[in-house]
């Protein structure tokens, strides 16, 4: 299994790139929660980042955003063509889209 970081070198001269992900969350403080909705604690604690290379999905587990950010700077960013980084995600209905957003952001 390859990782990002080797499939992203491998395609250095592509202009664009297209990444599928979906993060995972647990909820905790619950007891408080049902009482006040507000006391509720969310935390996403893996970010699962997928490709399709030959014809097969190859993936990659992280656990935040940055970390991935992290390879795909070091990898582009010295070069002065830079490809275009579609990022796809999955399941992004309601409750997730607040925590993709927010963890995007930071």
């Amino acid at each position: 299994m390859r990782t990002l970081r080797q499939m992203l070198e491998d395609r250095k001269m592509f202009k664009t790139i297209t990444l599928f992900f979906d993060i995972e969350t647990f909820q905790y403080n619950e007891k408080e929660g049902k009482e006040f909705p507000s006391k509720y604690k969310n935390m996403t604690f893996s970010v699962a980042v997928s490709w399709v290379e030959k014809g097969k999905v190859e993936y990659e587990i992280f656990p935040n955003f940055k970390e991935m950010f992290d390879i795909i700077i070091e990898v582009y960013g010295s070069l002065k063509k830079k490809p275009l980084i579609k990022l796809n995600a999955h399941n992004g209905n309601k409750y997730d889209n607040h925590f993709l957003r927010y963890d995007l952001i930071y």
